[in-house]
């Protein structure tokens, strides 16, 4: 159990200056005006896992040290009828801050320039002179004017650079009092983000919030800075850009002048020149409205200046998580009851499903998984269910479950409701589940397999032989039955009874011969053979008729 406590500390106004930690002002009593801003009881808090309370707090307050005392009955969450045991004070101080600018080398070293001059009569020696000119580092020029030979050259005083974009930094501890006992812890925005209070929680930095003060940007002031004898300076910008002109045009145009006209000498470019490093490298403060002083740190390449404002820029927002069991807070719970449970029957291959309804009968929000144990061969498919009820919710949950039988199997399943953070808390119901085998054919269904006669089960799941059939099985009016004779094989070189030259041309031959293929008929001629046939009948029936004359007494032949 925790406790949540976002602390916003503001600070309104920047005036810097750096003072001792103890010259701070004292005690500023915020918290009177916004007091506690939101006040949320949370039975799962979605960072600690469990049941917390979120206090944010907001103090307006210009002082680097704030208090806020809340009573006991102020830390309460109406809506789940959450409260506090003991008094809570929390007291903050902001022990340091500093703004940081980083230092960047940048731009042309400044120089110092020196000079050596030397008669030489008809020019002996000057060939030598020249080439030791030119071996020195930093070499500019070598100048021959009459007699007189001079050699220019710059060393280097110091490496310039720049103050980048700076960052704010912090330091702070916080005190927390109850029921007799402080706690202390120190934070910072430089180090690790988190940091432990005693043994009763921690402390989160997660940012600033920006006041619309801020530190003040070097470049703004024409400051920049330069690294001379081991030591950051900051110096003037302007005077910087100055010296970088002399050394990049004027310095030339005084040498001109000097050899051309002779209104210059050596010795006073030189002296310009090296007027222009003086003033370049002569310092000026990075300083803050309220006279804070910047200071340098760090090598040539690392280099850093810090001012450290007297108010806070930023107001640092800093999340407490403490053991609620340290205040003392009473926090209702949740508690789960499975109010109903059933099931249909189911068949294998296919998914059977649970039907439940889950109640919170607790006094506080809670969270709960709902799952099914099962006996074999029953099992539930998938993982638990998870479900969020405030006190009294009901909600349903469907749970579905598979098996695998030959035949109609009953067995149990045990729905639970089990409460997430405090598994002890668990509430189960029996419910009966029933898996039928798959379906293969229509119940009662008959047919023919081989000699046999088969008939689905009653509830479809395969078939069962109810006849042999010694003649073999066919389906007579749509239903399979026994033969009642053997059919004769065809092959065997018997014609036997139902076989004929069609069904089985190998034991009862081919049948009768063809008929004759049909002739066309001519009528011509068969009219003509029409006739002599007439002819013909008639010329025997003439005959006929002599020949009974010739055969009869008393006949006499008429004459023509």
């Amino acid at each position: 159990m925790f406790l949540i406590a976002v602390i916003v500390l503001v600070a309104v106004g920047v005036n810097y200056g750096r003072i001792p930690l103890t010259a701070f002002p004292t005690e500023c009593t915020g918290f009177n005006d916004i007091a506690l801003s939101s006040i949320d009881y949370l039975s799962n808090d979605p960072v600690l896992g469990g049941k917390s309370w979120v206090l944010t707090v907001v103090q307006n307050c210009q002082g680097r040290y704030a208090v806020g005392s809340f009573d006991k009955s102020k830390i309460q969450d109406y809506q789940d009828n959450a409260r506090a045991e003991y008094d809570l004070k929390i007291t903050t101080s902001l022990d340091e801050q500093k703004c940081e600018y980083p230092i960047q080398v940048q731009g042309t070293s400044i120089k110092h320039l020196n000079y050596e001059t030397k008669n030489l009569k008809f020019g002996w020696g000057a060939g030598d002179f020249e080439d030791e000119c030119t071996a020195k580092t930093g070499s500019l020029w070598f100048i021959n004017k009459g007699w007189d030979y001079t050699c220019f050259w710059a060393t280097e005083t110091a490496k310039h650079g720049i103050l980048e974009t700076p960052s704010t930094t912090f330091k702070s501890t916080i005190k927390l009092e109850s029921h007799g006992e402080t706690k202390t812890a120190t934070i910072t925005n430089t180090g690790p983000r988190s940091v432990q209070i005693g043994d009763v929680g921690s402390a989160f930095w997660n940012g600033n919030l920006v006041t619309g003060d801020q530190c003040p940007i070097a470049a703004d002031y024409r400051i920049s800075a330069a690294y001379q004898n081991g030591v950051w300076r900051t110096i003037d910008e302007s005077k910087y850009q100055a010296y970088l002109g002399y050394h990049q045009a004027q310095l030339e145009n005084c040498i001109n002048r000097y050899v051309d006209y002779g209104t210059e000498t050596p010795d006073s470019c030189t002296d310009d020149y090296n007027v222009m490093e003086s003033n370049a490298l002569s310092g000026k403060q990075l300083v803050s409205k309220g006279g804070s002083v910047g200071t340098t740190y760090g090598s040539t390449y690392n280099g850093k200046v810090f001012l450290e404002p007297v108010k806070a820029l930023q107001y640092p927002m800093i999340t407490l998580r403490l053991n609620v069991d340290w205040i003392g807070l009473y926090i209702p719970v949740g508690e789960p009851k499975v109010i109903y449970a059933s099931s249909q029957d189911f068949r294998t291959g296919t998914t059977g499903i649970i039907d439940s309804q889950i109640q919170n009968v607790g006094t506080g929000t809670g969270s709960f998984n709902v799952y099914a144990t099962c006996e074999a061969p029953f099992s539930q498919q998938g993982g638990s269910h998870t479900v969020y009820l405030a006190p009294n919710e009901v909600t349903s949950v469907s749970i579905p479950i598979t098996a695998s039988a030959s035949a109609e199997t009953a067995g149990t399943c045990s729905v639970c409701a089990q409460d997430i953070n405090d598994p002890t808390k668990k509430h189960c119901k029996s419910v009966a589940v029933t898996v039928k085998p798959q379906i293969l054919c229509t119940p009662n269904e008959r047919r023919c397999n081989g000699d046999y006669i088969e008939q689905c089960s009653l509830d479809g799941s395969g078939w069962t032989t109810i006849q042999e059939c010694e003649l073999g099985c066919e389906f007579k009016n749509n239903q399979p039955s026994c033969k009642s004779q053997l059919e004769p094989v065809c092959g065997n070189g018997i014609c036997e009874t139902g076989e004929t030259y069609l069904t089985c041309s190998a034991d009862c031959g081919t049948g009768p011969p063809p008929p004759p293929p049909p002739y066309d008929i001519d009528y011509d001629t068969l009219g003509i053979i029409a006739l002599v046939l007439m002819v013909v009948v008639f010329a025997v029936m003439i005959n006929k008729e002599k020949t009974k004359g010739t055969g009869r007494v008393g006949y006499a032949r008429k004459k023509r």
